[in-house]
């Protein structure tokens, strides 16, 4: 069961409508009826969070990387030919395609053992959109949380079948990044927060094409 508090109306209807849509082509959890307005229930899908899987460190810990952007660029690949290829009723936006909008580790349940791509969750801030701004999140949270390997990101893109040019993935990063900077920067934030998202944008900004490099 996921609550939405009370003005977060817009976000549980982007998710019911995303999830809704998505089912036959991206693996997310089969919504279930419910009469409470605020909510959404869901299947329970067993696994972990990618985030605990490509935070484990080891000698496999590239092989990790590559395998979860291999099938992440598959089930990004899937979900925006879905977007392209037919309307997508009940999310916002004018884009060319379906956006998940928060596709980053954080938000994939992956088998505890393997490694394999369970559900893609969290489908709050879906919208119609541009592709690259799904690919230039997940690829900015890898950089920034996970420092991998370049074959790791040519993984993604080559899973994906295209790389959208560097100027345009850079500059995807750097428009996701300011919302938050700017909320951080609020007085009812703590000082720690604000000084981080700082410290996220400069390295963003800092940021060089490192896909195709070698």
């Amino acid at each position: 069961m996921k609550t939405f508090s009370a003005d977060a109306f817009d976000r549980r209807r982007n998710e019911f409508a995303a999830l809704r849509s998505v089912q036959h082509v991206v693996p997310v959890p089969q919504v279930l009826p419910t009469a409470d307005p605020a909510s959404i229930r869901m299947t329970f899908v067993p696994g972990i969070l990618g985030q605990e899987w490509v935070a484990q460190d080891g000698p496999d810990r590239n092989l990790r990387h590559t395998r979860l952007m291999q099938q992440c660029g598959i089930v990004l690949r899937g979900l925006h030919d879905l977007g392209s290829d037919a309307p997508v009723e009940g999310v916002p936006g004018e884009g060319p395609v379906l956006v998940h909008g928060d596709f980053a580790p954080y938000n994939l349940i992956v088998d505890a053992e393997t490694g394999e791509l369970q559900a893609v969750i969290d489908w709050e801030l879906a919208h119609r959109g541009s592709p690259v701004e799904d690919l230039a999140w997940l690829e900015w949270n890898m950089r920034i949380w996970y420092s991998p390997d370049d074959q790791v990101l040519e993984a993604l893109y080559e899973a994906y079948g295209s790389l959208p040019a560097w100027r345009d993935r850079h500059q995807a990063m750097i428009d996701r990044c300011r919302p938050p900077l700017e909320a951080s920067r609020r007085p009812s934030f703590p000082a720690d927060v604000a000084e981080r998202w700082a410290v996220h944008m400069e390295r963003t900004y800092a940021f060089d094409e490192v896909v195709g490099r070698t």
